[in-house]
């Protein structure tokens, strides 16, 4: 199954939709949370591999495959974020057996080429929670990932030290929602009035 993208174009206030670009729901979930990153759109598709599927808003279509981090394989969840509005960054998390997770932020990423740094790697993360539920952030200068986990419905706040691998838990809530997904997004303060 095709899903077609229009795209509204501000300058004319018009909806086009490219020829011969379809969202190719078979191999990226149209549900699946994506990132927004200096004008293009990726999302990270489990088939195989793995790899990133960029949508180049400029040329108006979707670029090669992308390869993640060389730490991933089948058993790891994988969860986008942006450090600054300039980088791409993906949290690698694996739970069977020892909790580990590696955070690995991209040296350059454009539409059709991509090339990574690891950021930190620990095994044996002393975390409180099953999983950490696909949203985090990056204090680049700091050496800190900030994490949030949901169980049982009470959702957690962890810092995580990318030195140390020290964690601790900074907020706990309980909440009625069963899911709590993508309500924390990078925002960087921008002089460009809207």
């Amino acid at each position: 199954m095709n899903i077609y993208i229009d795209i509204y174009d501000l300058s004319c206030g018009l909806w086009k939709t490219p020829p011969d670009v379809a969202f190719h729901s078979n191999v990226i979930e149209y549900t699946k949370a994506s990132l927004t990153l200096k004008g293009n759109t990726y999302w990270h598709v489990e088939s195989g591999d793995g790899f990133l599927h960029c949508f180049d808003f400029t040329r108006e279509r979707f670029g090669p495959h992308l390869p993640l981090p060389s730490d991933i394989n089948h058993r790891c969840s994988v969860s986008l974020s942006s450090v600054k509005e300039e980088k791409l960054a993906v949290l690698l998390e694996q739970t069977l057996g020892e909790f580990e997770i590696a955070v690995w932020v991209t040296n350059k990423i454009e539409p059709d080429y991509v090339s990574w740094s690891k950021f930190f790697k620990f095994e044996n993360l002393q975390l409180k929670c099953c999983y950490l539920f696909g949203i985090f952030l990056i204090e680049e200068e700091k050496k800190t990932v900030e994490a949030f986990d949901d169980f049982n419905n009470w959702y957690n706040t962890y810092i995580i030290d990318g030195e140390s691998g020290h964690s601790r838990e900074v907020d706990s809530t309980k909440s009625s929602h069963p899911r709590l997904y993508n309500i924390v997004s990078n925002y960087v303060p921008s002089s460009v009035q809207i």
